[in-house]
């Protein structure tokens, strides 16, 4: 390489060599260096973080991409030639014009997607490409609401090859291939975000039986001067309420969120997972209502509703298995990855405590007691926190964090020993 064509240095900013050099923006590309937090660190530190094995071979093509220079012409203006010339015999001969450089239409040129183009500009300026993203399951990614991140630092984080998306999504809008299709019910739940019904209500059902009703009780409690003072009843259906609506919901939404996008496939019903919410919310409802009414009323109708809501809660989370393993099923991945046993354990806890919770309320009726069993409170609480809802956030945790901050992949027998 011309050492004086090095221009390039590993010190320099990744968005600013390629807002100076656009012809660079494939070279990154290609070695997997994306725009992570706008492309604001240098070549080095970048690279690093995206795990590029040779810097040097980096930074040497970046260079051999910028084009050479012309060579500087003179500003003087050139001595203006006659138009016409005479022969020897004194007569004047026209001299014939040059023809006009031949210039580039603009239909000659070649639409191309780079990885830094955002999924919602790639989608509203291509709507050809919506088959592509759903095939890969990153349609919810585009669309009116769709983020600004860069395609290529999504498929990332997405565990989707790049290269090879974007490779389809090129080939797509210049006419290679066909589009893939999207099917009805696809299209239907494409922009919907189902996740955000899940969160929206599992943050109300927070503030309202969680923050206000525990801060109420919390006062009484103060002014009565006893812990004892408020109703066991009440203590066990505001706990309800946020092990099945504020945690429940939250890490139900979060899953259908995530669960595609790591594994790069379409959710695996969208008409599935919001019956899942539906018969969750209407559960909750029951049994927090009629279980807080169950001492003023000891009436069988009551009791049938409670029973009611306990097996609806158990319908939400056997519905919403089937959605989830049905659509890591459908992946067709050879090796379970630890993260992934994670998930598997904290939902299928998840059940388990349903199960026991519905078999303990049920007890509960036919004695006609109005609180639980006294022996199984804490061991219910325990593995409804520790086994649901810890292992579920470690399993997402230790997939998104490696891959959002550019660090190493979590050793998989200490993730294993934590497990």
């Amino acid at each position: 390489m011309n050492p004086d064509k090095f221009v390039i240095t590993k010190d320099m900013i990744v968005n600013e060599v390629i807002n100076k050099y656009p012809e660079t923006d494939k070279i990154f590309t290609r070695y997997g260096v994306d725009l992570c937090c706008g492309g604001v660190q240098s070549i080095e530190k970048t690279a690093i973080a995206c795990d590029v094995k040779n810097l040097d071979e980096l930074v040497d093509e970046l260079n051999e991409a910028i084009p050479e220079q012309e060579p500087v012409q003179s500003t003087e203006p050139a001595p203006e030639k006659s138009s016409t010339v005479e022969d020897t015999a004194g007569k004047e001969v026209k001299k014939t014009p040059p023809p006009p450089p031949v210039t580039e239409t603009a239909e000659s040129e070649k639409l191309e997607i780079t990885g830094t183009v955002t999924v919602k500009d790639i989608i509203k300026n291509y709507p050809q490409t919506k088959g592509v993203f759903s095939k890969y399951g990153l349609l919810e990614c585009g669309g009116e609401y769709g983020p600004e991140e860069a395609v290529y630092f999504f498929a990332r984080v997405h565990n989707v090859d790049a290269d090879c998306l974007i490779k389809e999504l090129n080939d797509v809008i210049q006419g290679k291939v066909a589009a893939p299709e999207i099917s009805a019910e696809d299209m239907d739940t494409a922009y919907e975000n189902i996740y955000e019904k899940f969160i929206k209500t599992a943050i109300v059902i927070a503030l309202t039986t969680g923050c206000v009703y525990g801060a109420f009780m919390l006062f009484y409690m103060g002014i009565q001067q006893s812990l004892y003072a408020v109703s066991k009843v009440l203590i066990e259906t505001h706990g309800h309420t946020q092990i099945f609506g504020w945690a429940g919901l939250f890490i139900m939404g979060v899953s259908y969120f995530v669960i595609p996008r790591f594994y790069a496939i379409k959710l695996y019903s969208g008409r599935l997972a919001n019956l899942s919410f539906f018969s969750m919310v209407v559960g909750i409802l029951l049994v927090f209502l009629f279980r807080t009414l169950l001492p003023l009323s000891n009436s069988p109708f009551f009791k049938l509703l409670i029973i009611v809501g306990c097996l609806l809660e158990v319908l939400a989370i056997l519905i919403f298995l089937v959605v989830v393993f049905k659509t890591i099923l459908a992946a067709e991945k050879q090796e379970l990855e630890t993260y992934e046993g994670f998930l598997i354990s904290g939902y299928l806890w998840f059940l388990v405590q349903a199960l026991v919770l519905t078999g303990a309320t049920v007890y509960m009726l036919k004695v006609g007691e109005t609180v639980l069993p006294h022996i199984l409170i804490y061991p219910l609480r325990h593995i409804q926190v520790m086994g649901f809802i810890i292992l579920v956030i470690f399993g997402v945790l230790s997939r998104t964090i490696p891959a959002f901050l550019g660090l190493k992949t979590p050793n998989p027998k200490m993730n294993l020993l934590i497990m």
